[in-house]
């Protein structure tokens, strides 16, 4: 009896060493995979490498072409990475502002130091060694860095556990992230296949030169460009191409498409002059005689249509200390008349008998807000003493940045622009409310990145949250429209498009906002890469796994149709259709209106 109560004590004792023993390890195992999900979920939070590396990562859901003769190879059971290839995954995985860089040295031919000034933080690798030096701390390795081939190849677990990266290995896919995948779930085993064909796919994009710039979609005929502009080229369906056929000896690279005229600047004689080619009957016009400029000396700037007149923008000089010019085109004697002058002009906007416009003045952009008279040519500044309009300040930390903005409204007597106060260094950007006869302002909203005046709204995006809203026209009624950070704002036919993170899994998506109903919609299926909108359709392209082409069809409850099943390079919506180029393969493509 005292043996069994012996026997008992001892077993009970072991189940509980057990118990304690196990217990450390299974907490920890819970906590490191407490939150382990499908791929599906975490598609958009990782790098994803295959070890067969062809040049191609999934990098937070999209497919990304990286630059570089890359190769990885395998020591011991451990995937080592070139150095160079380990800074681009590094800085990719990295969701903190700054970089990492990657040092070394001649002199010191076996360090590798990947090194990121705003974390201050360091990490020392040395060939051959089987430990690495993360500030004062060292770990171990268990594989050291090693040279093949001449190169420096990390082992790429420990860098990435230096970088407080996981990692996970998947039937030849390598996931890197802030957490681990849940690896035997059905949902990631399904998207193995296809990560795998779009990540081992050999094929390297069209070099840069050889590239095709799309331009023009007349009913059946396409129109296009080299990367030189050394001539502008017509396709029509099942033909070859073809060279347009200009006046006189066209300079075609300041060339541009509105409506159905194709702006160009050619060389009559000794004299240069604008032109236009009409894609609905290929015939050359003559706008105006571009006098004692030519494109040697500057470039074309924007051409304008206001209530029938044409106005254009000439440029002379180099960035620095160049100017433009404002000419009003005489049609009757194809000549410019010369309007105004401003050292960069950002926007121009027509109102009865005068021109608004700002002016980009980076020596001093102050006082840059005026108006002439078409009629006398007498120009007024307007607007407060001491404040730079239509122009973007944004202050991050030590950094401050600025860009010209072209929203700019007349109404009523009032400007509606962004503007600051120059002196002030912790002013940024807001919209004003001018008034231009008692050049008076007052102040509308808070920072602003991006505005639209429509009725008797304004609508912004806030610098600080992303957030649209609006308020009226007098600042008033501050109302938060969409409470997701949207980018890439587009106003059209009465709704706002824009591209916001997916509620469900952080991918970029597209939505609209109507402002009738004041309703937010989710449009794509796919994350989104860029999106186009005009009254031909809605369109999207995604480099996501199901990358290509897309349009949504609205009236069938946003149906989502793939046009396109291949990687897109670029883009140009048209009111015939979208004309396209795709990454890998060469030539030019159309998407005709109605399909």
């Amino acid at each position: 009896m005292q043996m069994r109560n012996l026997s008992v004590r001892f077993l009970m004792v072991c189940f509980l060493m057990f118990i304690g023993l196990t217990g450390v390890a299974t907490t920890a195992w819970a906590a490191e995979n407490i939150d382990k999900r499908p791929l599906n979920e975490r598609f958009h939070e990782l790098v994803i490498v295959p070890y067969d590396f062809q040049n191609k990562a999934f990098i937070s859901g999209q497919i990304t072409d990286i630059d570089g003769d890359y190769q990885m190879y395998q020591s011991r059971g451990r995937v080592l990475v070139p150095i160079r290839l380990m800074s681009v995954l590094a800085n990719e995985i990295d969701p903190n502002p700054g970089h990492w860089e990657t040092v070394w040295q001649p002199e010191k031919p076996d360090e590798v130091v990947l090194r990121h000034s705003q974390l201050g933080k360091t990490i020392v690798f040395t060939v051959g060694s089987t430990t690495m030096r993360i500030n004062d701390q060292t770990r171990e390795l268990d594989v050291p860095p090693q040279k093949i081939g001449g190169r420096v190849v990390l082992p790429l677990r420990s860098t990435a556990e230096a970088l407080e990266k996981k990692i996970d290995w998947l039937d030849g896919l390598i996931l890197i992230g802030d957490a681990y995948v849940d690896l035997q779930h059905p949902q990631t085993l399904e998207m193995v296949r296809p990560l795998k064909a779009v990540l081992t796919d050999s094929r390297q994009p069209i070099p840069y030169e050889e590239r095709l710039l799309p331009l023009a979609l007349y009913n059946n005929e396409v129109y296009f460009t080299d990367q030189q502009w050394s001539q502008i080229y017509v396709q029509r369906e099942g033909e070859p191409p073809q060279a347009v056929s200009f006046s006189g000896e066209p300079f075609l690279p300041y060339s541009r498409v509105i409506d159905d005229l194709l702006y160009y600047v050619t060389l009559e004689g000794e004299q240069y002059a604008l032109y236009t080619y009409h894609l609905r009957d290929g015939t050359n016009v003559k706008v105006a005689a571009l006098e004692d400029w030519s494109p040697y000396d500057g470039w074309l700037g924007s051409v304008y249509s206001f209530d029938g007149e044409i106005y254009v923008i000439l440029h002379r000089g180099d960035l620095t200390m160049g100017i433009d010019t404002l000419y009003k085109v005489n049609r009757e004697q194809a000549r410019l008349e010369k309007i105004t002058q401003a050292k960069g002009f950002i926007e121009i906007q027509p109102a009865k008998n005068f021109l608004y416009y700002t002016d980009f003045n980076p020596i001093y952009f102050a006082n840059n807000l005026y108006r002439i008279d078409k009629e006398t040519g007498e120009t007024e500044n307007i607007g407060e003493p001491g404040y730079t309009y239509g122009i973007s300040r944004i202050i991050e930390g030590y950094n401050t940045s600025y860009s010209g903005n072209d929203s700019l409204y007349v109404r009523d007597g009032h400007i509606y622009v962004l503007g600051y106060k120059e002196d002030d260094l912790e002013d940024q950007s807001a919209v004003y409310k001018v008034d231009v006869a008692k050049k008076t302002q007052t102040k509308l909203t808070p920072p602003t990145e991006q505005f639209w005046l429509l009725d008797q709204y304004l609508y912004f995006i806030d610098s600080e949250s992303g957030h649209l809203k609006r308020v009226d026209v007098d600042g008033g009624h501050l109302q938060t429209l969409v409470e997701r950070k949207v980018r890439e704002a587009e106003l059209y036919d009465g709704q706002f498009y824009y591209i916001g993170e997916d509620d469900q899994n952080g991918a970029p998506a597209l939505y609209a906002f109507q402002i009738a109903q004041e309703e937010e919609t989710k449009l794509s299926a796919e994350p989104v890469q860029s999106f186009y909108v005009n009254h031909t359709g809605i369109y999207y392209v995604s480099d996501g796994l199901a990358m290509g082409l897309y349009k949504i069809k609205r009236e069938e409850n946003n149906r989502n149709i793939r046009l396109v099943q291949e990687r897109i390079e670029s883009v140009q919506l048209t009111d015939h259709g979208i004309v396209y180029t795709l990454k890998y393969e060469p030539g030019i493509y159309m998407v005709r209106n109605g399909n």
